[in-house]
């Protein structure tokens, strides 16, 4: 049976517990030391942290890093909006330099 609420990565996964258009939340799982995506979004505002709070403002580029062997975190959204993921540099391109 499929789980569309798990989103796997190289780095670990996602757990999607709320997807509604004016509010959505999930777990930041990383499995290994890693980075996601450098990535923005045109409609999507997030506040993610464990311990800090940071804030994704709206066409913000920004890309998560666990320098520990395993981490977590929440994010919470203003909404789940398709198609508003915009890419500019892919995680495992990322790991292998250094910004």
């Amino acid at each position: 049976m499929e789980n569309n609420n798990i989103i796997k990565h190289n780095w670990g996964y996602e757990i999607i517990w709320a997807k509604e258009n004016n509010y959505g939340a999930k777990i930041i799982v990383f499995e290994r030391p890693g980075k996601t995506d450098f990535i923005m979004h045109s409609k999507t505002q997030k506040e993610l942290g464990e311990g800090n709070v940071i804030t994704a403002s709206i066409m913000a580029p920004y890309s998560l890093e666990c320098t520990s062997k395993y981490g977590s975190l929440a994010e919470v959204n203003n909404g789940y909006t398709e198609n508003d993921d915009y890419i500019i540099l892919k995680g495992e391109i990322l790991n292998e330099i250094s910004l």
